[in-house]
């Protein structure tokens, strides 16, 4: 049977809407990727990289790289195939194609969420190494985890500072990173910013109240109702930030992630580590990427708060 694959148009957005929502099943709450109208107009944008698979008429797969241009980053992903023609390869041709589309565009990283063995060994050939895990996607009854796999180019590498502070690359999960990726680095002082992202996932939520500086307290003067409540906090933090690592790690952060070159400020970019606290269960969406997922979890576990000297 003849398959072609081709750019994604606007037109395609109903055959996407009704493959997406195939495949995912409606585990995956994206509207990005099930409602036509929100599809039509990331396509008319023309800021992805989506390419489709077609037997004949029909719409049988999809990928997509999603790229940050303020970051020059891109998360390579959101990769399926129906049901009816899994077996042929067809996610992987279709990763390789948007792949080698982004990096030619000059994107310093490329990244993705990594929920299931097959995508797993496709990301694994192209190249990203496993540098931690993440816990922020949001199922229909849990909150998923997934392994985050990251590659950076020869040229992102060029523009990598080392930090400073070096007590986090002697953790054995970042030494396992490090080697894997071959990375190189210049050394160099860290900007002044402390948080790289930080998300709250689910219902929005913010924290009211006064910091007062001379005896380094916070009161609360707004709670939000327990139906708001967040599940998940996650903050991503410029590596030489090991106080405020620590502070995270006092509080019932764990750190997930190392990952390096992530934040780009004036054509350099810098190292951060990913601390998650998470309220909620941790399903794992693919029984067969759970070994892997332990291997990293173990790794950083050996990360302690009261093993990291504070020099800064």
């Amino acid at each position: 049977m003849e398959i072609f694959i081709r750019k994604a148009m606007p037109e395609d957005a109903e055959d996407i809407a009704n493959l997406y929502t195939e495949v995912w099943s409606g585990k995956y709450p994206l509207n990005d990727f099930t409602d036509i109208i929100l599809i039509k107009e990331r396509l008319k944008a023309e800021k992805d990289v989506w390419y489709l698979a077609f037997s004949k008429e029909r719409c049988i797969g999809s990928a997509v790289c999603t790229i940050d241009k303020d970051n020059n980053s891109a998360e390579l992903g959101r990769a399926v195939t129906s049901k009816d023609f899994r077996g042929k390869s067809i996610s992987k041709q279709l990763y390789e194609i948007v792949r080698e589309e982004t990096l030619n565009k000059g994107i310093d990283i490329l990244w993705a969420l990594i929920r299931n063995k097959a995508t797993y060994e496709i990301s694994k050939n192209d190249g990203l190494t496993i540098v931690g895990y993440s816990e922020s996607y949001i199922l229909d009854k849990g909150r998923e985890v997934l392994l985050f796999g990251l590659r950076m180019t020869k040229e992102g590498n060029k523009k990598r500072v080392i930090s400073p502070t070096k007590e986090i690359y002697n953790l054995c999960g970042v030494q396992r990173i490090v080697q894997e990726m071959h990375l190189e680095g210049n050394e160099g002082g860290y900007p002044q910013e402390v948080v790289a992202k930080m998300a709250l996932k689910g219902k929005p939520f913010s924290l009211e109240g006064m910091y007062y500086p001379l005896n380094k307290s916070f009161s609360a003067t707004f709670i939000p109702e327990a139906d708001s409540f967040p599940e998940h906090f996650e903050a991503t933090i410029l590596a030489d930030k090991t106080r405020h690592i620590q502070f995270l790690q006092s509080m019932g952060f764990s750190i997930t992630a190392f990952l390096p070159g992530w934040f780009q400020k004036e054509n350099k970019r810098y190292d951060c580590v990913l601390l998650t606290s998470t309220l909620a269960p941790l399903p794992v969406c693919d029984i067969q990427i759970k070994p892997i997922l332990e291997d990293i979890i173990n790794e950083f576990k050996t990360i302690h708060a009261n093993k990291m000297e504070t020099k800064k």
